[in-house]
């Protein structure tokens, strides 16, 4: 079972708080998963967790922020208090039936009925705009840290890799339009990423390089990575200089395709 929950954030420039939902519990069925790293099943799909305020702030839950120009990042939805003083709305997560019974019990107390309510008055924030994204880092130009601009470029690159994928995708998934010189530039830059994190992915890196072309750095990448079964595959796809994101069958290990 996929089981998310709310959580209370505030920016840590303003100090205005949002609530924004968090996977406590993920279910994996019918996944699908690409050389590039990136997968979707039928109830979870992968999404960043950088989050952008309405103050021009990009931050990350745990309160690590940059100061951006662009101040429409993420889709925030304001709570209409109003409509809440009419209806109050249904809880968004099995937690939350459980505090509003327990508040409204005989074993509820006053604290609870506070967080029961506030709960519901701070606006919801989702994840930053990938398109947006790609502003900050080619137009804003913030003085980012090494763990924020990975995660900008990886998703840059898997939202471009989109169109070649199995998949019904909106315009809005397949990310800016741009020149391929760009999305080279991008790529050669996250591999440069990946390789000085604290836990390089070789298999990312070798990837990276397979879709630049650079055949042999994409080899010497795969080797060092420890999956066994899947690198031997890419690594073929490598000698015969396949630069496409391809899909890997669940039983490929076995049978050695994909």
């Amino acid at each position: 079972m996929t089981r998310e929950r709310d959580r209370l954030c505030p920016c840590p420039n303003c100090g205005k708080f949002y609530a924004f939902s968090e996977s406590i519990s993920v279910n994996f069925s019918g996944w699908r998963q690409w050389s590039d790293g990136w997968g979707c099943g039928r109830l979870y799909s992968r999404f960043t967790q950088l989050l952008g305020c309405n103050c021009g702030t990009l931050f990350w839950p745990s309160g690590m922020a940059f100061k951006v120009r662009n101040h429409n990042l993420s889709d925030i939805i304001e709570i209409d208090m109003e409509r809440l003083e009419e209806k109050t709305p249904a809880p968004r997560s099995w937690w939350g039936s459980l505090f509003d019974s327990l508040a409204g019990s005989c074993i509820g107390s006053s604290k609870l009925d506070f967080l029961v309510h506030k709960r519901r008055e701070y606006p919801l924030i989702f994840p930053a705009k990938i398109s947006k994204l790609y502003d900050v880092l080619f137009y804003s130009k913030p003085n980012l840290d090494h763990k924020t601009e990975l995660e900008i470029r990886q998703w840059l690159w898997w939202v471009w890799n989109h169109r070649n994928r199995d998949l019904i995708v909106k315009p809005s998934d397949i990310g800016p339009d741009v020149p391929d010189s760009e999305k080279e530039a991008n790529l050669h830059r996250l591999a440069a990423l990946l390789e000085t994190a604290d836990q390089p992915c070789w298999m990312m890196i070798g990837d990276a390089y397979r879709q630049l072309g650079e055949f042999n750095s994409a080899i010497d990448a795969y080797v060092r990575a420890n999956e066994t079964g899947t690198k031997e595959y890419l690594i073929g796809l490598a000698k015969r200089q396949c630069r496409e994101c391809v899909e890997f069958n669940p039983t490929f290990k076995e049978n050695g395709t994909a």
